[in-house]
């Protein structure tokens, strides 16, 4: 079996961490400003699960040391180690992942080439990055794990998607 893994080094973000304040638009500017902000200075959090500079929590730097993908090791079902409990795309009944149907754990997937990657989640049922980000500003769809609305503006979320799209 084959596997292709495209490594991106060479995006206006990745410019942008190595000094060049020109690679990232305002607009830009902005979304990164929202995704790595907490809720109350106006951001989304993202930064919380998708992790920079990887964009997740559960890149290899950060797993080291966890070598199984039992899902009862608790290395594996650990935040800190990108599996997150279920974020309210599906039930946990309906979609437990590497949980069971009270956790319906996964992993926070890396957000490099993000545009180049639809549909979105584990399920493909979002579209569009416009559709992920409402999701989150909506407060998730089956609310089991903490999820408060964002409440970010129709601006800052086109802002946050500006971001994702043209700068990783």
């Amino acid at each position: 079996r084959y596997l292709s893994t495209l490594v991106s080094d060479q995006t206006p973000f990745n410019r942008f961490q190595a000094g060049d304040t020109s690679a990232l638009t305002a607009q830009e500017l902005r979304g990164l400003t929202i995704f790595v902000n907490t809720p109350a200075n106006g951001g989304g959090s993202c930064n919380t699960c998708h992790t920079i500079p990887e964009f997740t929590r559960a890149s290899v730097r950060r797993t080291v040391g966890v070598t199984s993908t039992d899902p009862d090791n608790p290395l594996i079902n650990n935040p800190a180690n990108g599996v997150f409990a279920n974020y309210g795309v599906r039930p946990a009944n309906d979609d437990p992942g590497a949980g069971n149907a009270i956790t319906s754990r996964f992993k926070a997937p890396g957000l490099m080439n993000i545009a180049l990657t639809a549909p979105y989640f584990h399920h493909g049922g979002m579209a569009t990055l416009e559709e992920v980000v409402q999701f989150y500003n909506r407060g998730r769809d089956f609310n089991t794990a903490p999820g408060a609305p964002l409440n970010l503006s129709e601006d800052a979320q086109a802002d946050l998607v500006a971001f994702l799209r043209n700068s990783l």
